[in-house]
């Protein structure tokens, strides 16, 4: 698959449900932080035990989480983030992760957000305020609480 042009990585960028809280010039700065791939199956974007030192976020395609006994734990699609919690901590992957489809990625390394305190602190606090709100649908998606 061909790499996205700006206007469509921009496009498929701002209808992510996690950055809805930016508005358009903050979305083009978190979105310059970004780095755009794409890939093919069988490629694996990282493995269970890796240090976590960036997130994704799927703008096409669909990723496969597998757990260490060689299981599908679940899929990722469109807008989904994985490692979101792991890069703000330190934390090492718990799964690895493979392409099942043709996909494009945005990766969000850890020493690029933490750029935006001192330039754009604003932005910051909203990439975190998204971070808690998708941390919170998940819980209370697996508690029901």
């Amino acid at each position: 698959m061909a790499k996205m042009d700006d206007y469509s990585l921009l496009r498929a960028f701002r209808k992510l449900e996690m950055f809805s809280n930016l508005d358009s010039e903050e979305a083009r700065i978190l979105l310059a932080l970004g780095e755009a791939r794409s890939y093919t199956p069988p490629a694996k974007l990282w493995s269970a035990g890796e240090h976590s030192n960036f997130f994704i976020v799927v703008l096409n395609g669909h990723l496969r989480a597998i757990k260490p006994d060689g299981q599908i734990f679940f899929e990722l699609g469109p807008g989904e983030v994985m490692g979101v919690g792991d890069v703000f901590t330190g934390g090492q992957r718990a799964l690895d992760i493979e392409v099942a489809e043709t996909s494009h990625v945005l990766f969000f390394y850890h020493q690029k957000l933490r750029a935006l305190i001192e330039n754009n602190p604003l932005i910051y606090i909203k990439v975190l305020e998204a971070v808690v709100r998708l941390l919170r649908a998940e819980l209370k998606e697996r508690t029901g609480i």
